[in-house]
């Protein structure tokens, strides 16, 4: 405001944070117009680096420079009207068999499939970013790092990426897996959703059960007194993954000598 009309002036921009500290790291070029009337508008561009700065607030201070000196400022750090704040992004997962969403447990085997489905708000459209997947084993209590990556370019704000994980899965009958996932850009952190009480993040390892019926080639369970024998023991299973290929060794318990005999 008040300016002479035909007169060269220079805007200059600085950058605080909410604690009126300068931020350093900014790209704002500073701005030489003539003014038109003794009232107008001008923007000034400030570039800089939002990324690990989610939810905090950052003020603009703008210099007006006249023949090298300056004649009017607008610093007010409480001012609304010169305050920005940074979006924060939020990710929720939902765990599940790779093969069907619809089920909260997973094969015991050396190459469990996973998928996470990732829901996301506030990203950037057109941003890249990548998703890090990582598996928290409830009964360990151990946090198995970067098991899978997805990188992926947000076409809007509010979406979801679907992680698939394969896992080992073999040493962990009967488990509680939660699936943990942190969103970079570049190799900066931006939001991390790692909770192991969420039942959406939890899946289940799968128990392989046997049961056995042991007959003999008769189908009765009274066998003949004789030095050869043949039992015949029917086993029944669940929860094996289909494909594997598994060995069955079967073992002889004298019930009245109490021990193996094979």
């Amino acid at each position: 405001e008040n300016l002479v009309p035909g007169e060269k002036y220079t805007l200059k921009a600085e950058l605080f944070d909410s604690k009126g500290n300068k931020v350093k790291d900014i790209d704002a070029q500073d701005v030489t117009f003539t003014a038109e009337a003794e009232n107008g508008v001008v923007p000034v561009n400030i570039k800089f680096d939002t990324r690990g700065q989610a939810g905090k607030s950052f003020t603009v201070v703008e210099y007006l420079i006249y023949n090298k000196a300056e004649i009017a400022r607008h610093y007010d750090l409480t001012s609304e009207d010169q305050t920005v704040t940074v979006k924060t992004p939020t990710i929720k997962t939902a765990a599940s068999a790779a093969d069907d969403t619809t089920l909260k447990s997973v094969d015991c085997g050396t190459s469990a499939g996973i998928l996470d489905r990732v829901s996301y708000t506030n990203l950037k459209d057109g941003q890249t970013y990548t998703l890090v997947a990582s598996v928290y084993d409830k009964t360990t209590k151990v946090w198995v790092d970067n098991v899978a990556t997805k990188e992926f370019k947000a076409d809007s704000k509010v979406g979801y990426v679907d992680v698939n994980l394969t896992f080992d899965t073999s040493d962990k009958r009967g488990h509680e897996l939660v699936i943990g996932e942190t969103l970079y850009i570049d190799d900066v952190a931006i939001v991390t959703h790692k909770d192991v009480a969420d039942k959406d993040q939890t899946v289940n390892v799968q128990a392989p059960e046997i049961k056995t019926v042991a007959t003999g080639t008769d189908g009765e369970h009274i066998v003949d007194c004789t030095d050869d024998l043949t039992i015949q023991d029917t086993v029944s299973y669940k929860n094996l993954v289909v494909g594997n290929t598994y060995v069955m060794i079967a073992g002889l318990y004298d019930a009245t000598a109490k021990e193996w005999i094979g």
